[in-house]
């Protein structure tokens, strides 16, 4: 199909898909269900009609991924889902949705490392000069006569239709009700400041609709690759030296702090505060080893890695397990004192993930296959915002505090 046309039919769709958009803001529907499920859903079944009219073959595989992005969508119709875990779907979903589309257009693409990159191809790489190619069918006087014919049906329909609601209305008094609803609600959605907001609804939800099929139909062929780093082996060496003796002196703290070797706990110390203090730090600290060690082992040209690199590697992910399993004994330091809440779960299911993740990476170190993992890591990622999801809520929370009193 020529490319005017796929402009035609994308313009008109993103079109149809704003005013749905905008219907379904006003028809009062949860917000949460109104701006995830209902558009998400519209937007993946216009696309696959779009796919079909403009003759793309879908791959049927790609709709395995559909199934976390329902899970995860759906949650909020079970339980009150917690409003972190709202603010994060607001990341989550684009990604997972991003995932699907790319996969369904293209039966060769494979989730790797480069999968990265379709967030970006997808959304918002050429956001607005995509506009550009927005075209309506109004070339020849056929379909010029057809739109006019359109509008003056639409004029003497309502004409007529108003003088039969009045005259039906008298004469039914129940239906008189129905009618002044709807008119009540057609005049709230178009007072001043829902006119402003629709307008401001149906423009985004039509720029994002319309650049993301066209960047979608664009990208579909390509194989953009992340660059790999280049950096030089004598750096990495003296970088991952030095940050494995400042972990090194850490650990020798801790060990001193907990059995008093030559460093005294200061009287105010308690193991409550112990518990308590710096646990964020660590986390941080750990995702940052993970950071560093994914992009040497995964991005970096691989004759920059030797075997000292590797060694230095080795230790800094021991460290940052033994950081784990340190956090995890003031985690539950601190739980064992005030119990469960929902960012104490939250925290222990991302630390669990974390020595998962680690496991992996110990073997990709010294794997003699340059195999891309990225599936796996993709996979145990949904897995446990799935689980985060689900059990990070106020009724599992509740469920854990009573075990943790009985004990």
């Amino acid at each position: 199909m020529k490319k005017e046309r796929v402009f035609e039919i994308t313009t008109i769709s993103s079109i149809i898909m704003g005013l749905l958009v905008v219907i379904i803001n006003n028809l009062g529907v949860m917000p949460y269900s109104g701006y995830f499920l209902l558009p998400i859903m519209l937007l993946i079944a216009f696309y696959i009609f779009m796919l079909k009219i403009i003759g793309i073959k879908t791959n049927d595989k790609a709709y395995i991924f559909l199934i976390p992005l329902i899970i995860i969508i759906l949650s909020n119709f079970i339980f009150k889902v917690d409003g972190s875990n709202k603010f994060l779907n607001i990341f989550i979903i684009p990604i997972l949705l991003s995932i699907f589309l790319f996969m369904l257009v293209d039966e060769n693409k494979k989730i790797t490392k480069n999968s990265l990159r379709w967030v970006i191809d997808l959304f918002p790489s050429y956001l607005f000069s995509n506009m550009s190619n927005m075209k309506l069918p109004l070339k020849d006087e056929k379909t010029k006569s057809k739109l006019k014919s359109v509008l003056i049906g639409l004029i003497i329909g309502i004409i007529v239709g108003g003088i039969i609601v009045s005259l039906l209305a008298s004469s039914d008094a129940y239906f008189g009700e129905v009618v002044n609803k709807i008119f009540g609600w057609l005049s709230g959605l178009f007072n001043f400041d829902n006119i402003v907001k629709n307008i401001i609804i149906f423009i985004n939800v039509f720029i994002i609709f319309f650049s993301a099929f066209i960047n979608l139909v664009d990208n579909k062929d390509k194989n953009n690759k992340l660059k790999e780093l280049n950096v030089n082996k004598t750096i990495l060496t003296t970088v991952l030296t030095i940050m494995n003796l400042v972990f090194l002196l850490f650990l020798i703290s801790e060990i001193s702090k907990l059995t008093i070797n030559f460093l005294h706990i200061p009287e105010s110390y308690t193991y409550a505060s112990y518990a308590r203090e710096g646990f964020f730090q660590l986390l941080g600290v750990t995702s940052i080893n993970f950071l560093i060690t994914i992009l040497i082992v995964s991005f970096n040209n691989k004759n920059e890695i030797t075997k000292i690199i590797k060694i230095l590697l080795t230790i800094l992910l021991s460290f940052s397990i033994l950081l784990i399993f340190n956090s995890y004994y003031r985690m539950f330091l601190y739980i064992g004192k005030y119990g469960f809440t929902i960012l104490r779960l939250q925290v222990l299911l991302f630390m669990l993930m974390e020595l998962i993740l680690f496991g992996l990476l110990f073997k990709k170190i010294y794997s003699k296959k340059a195999k891309d993992e990225f599936m796996v890591y993709g996979l145990i990622l949904i897995i446990t915002y799935i689980l985060n999801v689900y059990l990070c809520s106020e009724w599992f929370i509740n469920i854990l505090n009573k075990l943790v009193n009985k004990g």
